[in-house]
């Protein structure tokens, strides 16, 4: 799966919101507004794509969109970043105060 498709699947996942919960609506609406372009989005798709490597039969789509809507809370979707710059452009875009740091 390639980026545009990723990005179709989110698309469509924003245009159906009842599907996703409230966390994941917000962590694809930040990433539209960054058009994309974070390392947590790459990292996402990057590890659907090895999932479905490692599952014979599992389609990267299927996987990457279980992934996002395995996210049910804030927390969740703080596990998927890894670059604190990203964190605190999502708690800023959430408007979150974290109470640990």
């Amino acid at each position: 799966m390639d980026k545009e498709q990723a990005i179709s699947l989110c698309e469509d996942l924003l245009r159906n919101e009842q599907e996703v919960s409230e966390v994941t609506y917000l962590y694809l609406s930040w990433n539209i507004e960054q058009n994309y372009e974070t390392k947590t989005f790459e990292w996402l798709l990057a590890n659907a794509t090895l999932l479905a490597s490692l599952q014979e039969q599992a389609a990267a789509d299927e996987i990457f969109i279980d992934m996002l809507k395995k996210m049910k809370s804030y927390q969740d979707a703080i596990k998927l970043m890894k670059d604190p710059g990203e964190v605190r452009e999502f708690n800023r875009y959430t408007n979150v105060v974290p109470l640990f740091s």
